[in-house]
């Protein structure tokens, strides 16, 4: 396809539009395609991972500006709204930041995100609603998952 790719919000109906010229136009000479809010979601967290696996693929080292960390700490002024789109966001990107660390020893994932557990007395946590909490995992490979 050639042509300008121009995305909006179609202001009646709150549906994502995407419009392409090479498309089939409709009355007005402009093609397009209409999501609905989740499928515009789902749309875009599948265009990110697959952007993800692009770039792993070709290879990409690290830049200067890159560095290591162990841990990301966000503390609001206020209070704020953790929508669903935000949390999945969120959960793609610690989730590709672990993938990235994965060798052909070690698998590393995102294993759990919530509210956060603090541990007042061994295995009894109480848990801070007001704390969004990811960690991750990481473990040796096991045989049958290293590429031969």
């Amino acid at each position: 396809m050639s042509g300008i790719l121009e995305v909006g919000v179609d202001p009646k109906t709150h549906e994502v539009v995407i419009n392409h010229p090479d498309l089939q136009p409709d009355a007005n000479g402009c093609g397009h395609i209409v999501f609905s809010v989740s499928q515009a979601l789902d749309l875009a967290m599948i265009l990110m991972k697959k952007a993800a696996e692009a770039q792993t693929s070709r290879g990409l080292d690290p830049s200067d500006d890159d560095f290591e960390i162990k841990r990301i700490e966000v503390d609001f002024a206020i209070p704020v709204v953790m929508t669903p789109m935000i949390q999945r966001q969120l959960d793609e990107i610690v989730s590709r930041m672990a993938r990235a660390t994965e060798t052909d020893e070690i698998v590393h994932w995102a294993s759990g995100c919530g509210s956060k557990p603090i541990w007042n007395e061994p295995n009894e946590p109480t848990f801070d609603d007001s704390v969004y909490h990811i960690e991750t995992c990481a473990r040796q490979r096991y045989e049958s998952e290293r590429k031969s």
